[in-house]
């Protein structure tokens, strides 16, 4: 015969064996793809410049960036040592020689007339998203005006070059 006691035992031994068994749970895993670009530095060699030639003296080089797949980024040009991004300024000794950098047009310097600055509307966004972390260019425009009186020199400016994801 079963006393309480034994009762009470069986039961007990009873649950063991079913918290015994096996049980699912799940994990979950997760990762952040953070949206991220950077930029190379670059160099804008303007050919020599005559002051008594009546066209601007142009030139243009490549930025080359990479960003997460699907950014469009937002590449910006200060003010480097010039007043403005309207007025940019090469310097030698105390002379200053005028110049531009403008943003080009279907990535072509021909027809770029709009100064590449670094607020809002001036800034650079490639016409459509990157395609993935490989390099990707766009073309600086420069042009210097004609006609400026300057001493013979080698001028130069450096302007920061920022890219926002």
């Amino acid at each position: 015969m079963f006393s309480k006691k034994n009762s009470l035992l069986a039961i007990t031994i009873a649950s063991l064996a079913i918290s015994t068994g096996t049980m699912a749970a799940s994990l979950t895993v997760k990762a952040t793809v953070l949206s991220t670009c950077s930029i190379d530095n670059a160099a804008l060699n303007f050919s020599d410049y005559d002051v008594l030639n009546t066209s601007a003296t142009v030139g243009q080089t490549n930025l080359t960036y990479r960003c997460t797949k699907g950014v469009t980024p937002k590449i910006s040009l200060n003010k480097g040592g010039g007043d403005s991004i309207t007025s940019r300024k090469l310097k030698y000794n105390n002379d200053t020689l005028s110049y531009s950098l403008l943003k080009p047009v279907n990535n072509n310097c021909n027809n770029a007339t709009e100064n590449w600055g670094d607020n809002n509307g001036t800034w650079y966004s490639p016409p459509s998203p990157t395609l993935g972390k490989a390099d990707q260019n766009v073309l600086v425009c420069g042009s210097i005006s004609p006609g400026q009186d300057v001493p013979a020199g080698t001028y130069t400016d450096t302007v920061t070059i920022t890219i926002t994801p």
